[in-house]
């Protein structure tokens, strides 16, 4: 069985791989508002643009997790989740245009 962690630190760890991935010209954090968590892709190059990648709700600071329409019992079924969400086609796109922005800005972005 693999160590327990709670899903914001497993968020705060996919938001540290996009700095990683992105040169830090992308970043990424969790915000409660509302209510409501949101996961934000944010940009300071664009003026801190930020995009809301996903909202999540949890009643604690662990599990259930809920993503949308998905509801995350545990740490593996969120990890899935989540996966999904980071993988997607919408999220590519979002993170491909801000990249090319910034290019366009004149932004240090050599591997995009």
């Amino acid at each position: 069985m693999k160590n327990f962690k709670p899903p914001l630190a497993i968020l705060k760890e996919q938001a540290l791989v996009l700095e990683e991935l992105t040169n830090g010209v992308l970043t990424a954090e969790s915000f409660f508002y509302g209510g409501v968590y949101e996961f934000k892709i944010k940009c300071p190059a664009l003026n801190n643009y930020s995009y809301v990648l996903f909202n999540f709700y949890m009643e604690k600071d662990y599990y259930p997790v809920k993503i949308g329409l998905a509801v995350c019992d545990n740490q593996e079924k969120f990890e899935d989740i989540l996966r999904n969400f980071l993988d997607s086609s919408v999220t590519k796109r979002v993170i491909d245009g801000l990249l090319s922005q910034v290019k366009c800005l004149g932004g240090d972005n050599e591997n995009h």
